[in-house]
C-alpha cells in the first residue's frame, strides 16, 4: 500500500505558495516599517510605523503556525528504522485536551470527571544513507504500532508522518494529516489523499 507521490508533491508545492504568498508580503511591511521608523523621517510617523509591527508581527506568527512552516520547508528524510521511542503524556496531568468520561446519566457538567487517559507520543529514529542519524517525532501510537526495526521510512518533503516503503503493508498512516488508511480503501478517509493500489 502506498500513496500517490505525485499529488503528495503537488499539494505540498501549492500549501508553499499559499504560505508564502501571505508570509512574504507580510514580512517585506515589517522590513519597510522598521526602516522607516529607523531612518525617523517624523515622530508622527515612526509611532505609526512602530504601532504597525506589533499586529504584523502576531500576523506573522499566526502564518507561520496555521501552515506549519518549519514542517512545511522541510525536504525528503529516507532511512532505516532503527529505534521507536514511545512516551506517554497524561493528558490530566499536562492540562491539555483533558478527556471527559461519563459517569451518570444524563450527561451534565456535574457529572463529568476527567479521565486518566495517557496520550502516546512516539519517536524514531531513522540512520540516513550518509550513516547520520535523525529523528522525527510527534507519531501517534497507532503510527508505532505499523513501523518495525529495519523499516526503510520516507517523510516526502514538507510532510509530516512518515510512510513504510520497504515492505507491504495493510495499514498506513496519511504522509498529509497522520489518518491510519487500510489497503480497501481508495483514498485517505480524512483529507482524501490517493491511494495507489499494487
Amino acid at each position: 500500500m502506498r500513496y500517490d507521490d505525485e499529488k503528495i508533491s503537488w499539494i505540498i508545492s501549492d500549501r508553499r505558495k499559499a504560505f508564502k504568498t501571505r508570509a512574504i508580503p507580510t514580512a517585506v511591511v515589517m522590513v519597510c516599517a522598521l526602516a522607516v521608523s529607523i531612518i525617523n523621517v517624523t515622530d508622527y510617523l515612526t509611532v505609526l510605523c512602530l504601532m504597525i509591527e506589533f499586529p504584523l508581527m502576531l500576523l506573522l506568527a499566526h502564518l507561520f503556525k496555521k501552515h506549519d512552516a518549519l514542517t512545511l520547508m522541510r525536504g525528503e528524510v529516507r532511512g532505516k528504522n532503527i529505534k521507536e521511542y514511545e512516551q506517554g503524556i497524561s493528558a490530566a496531568r499536562d492540562g491539555r485536551n483533558r478527556i471527559y468520561r461519563r459517569v451518570n446519566m444524563p450527561l451534565t457538567y456535574a457529572n463529568r470527571r476527567t479521565s486518566a487517559h495517557t496520550r502516546i507520543s512516539g519517536t524514531v529514529y531513522l540512520e540516513l544513507d550518509d550513516g547520520n542519524v535523525t529523528s522525527i517525532s510527534g507519531l501517534y501510537k497507532s503510527h508505532m504500532q505499523i513501523y518495525e526495526d529495519g523499516d526503510i521510512l520516507v517523510k516526502y518533503a514538507g510532510t509530516r508522518f512518515p510512510v513504510v516503503v520497504s515492505r507491504d503493508v495493510k495499514k498506513q498512516p496519511c504522509p498529509l494529516c497522520g489518518e491510519v488508511n487500510d489497503n480497501s480503501r481508495d483514498a485517505c478517509r480524512v483529507c482524501g489523499l490517493t491511494i495507489v493500489k499494487e
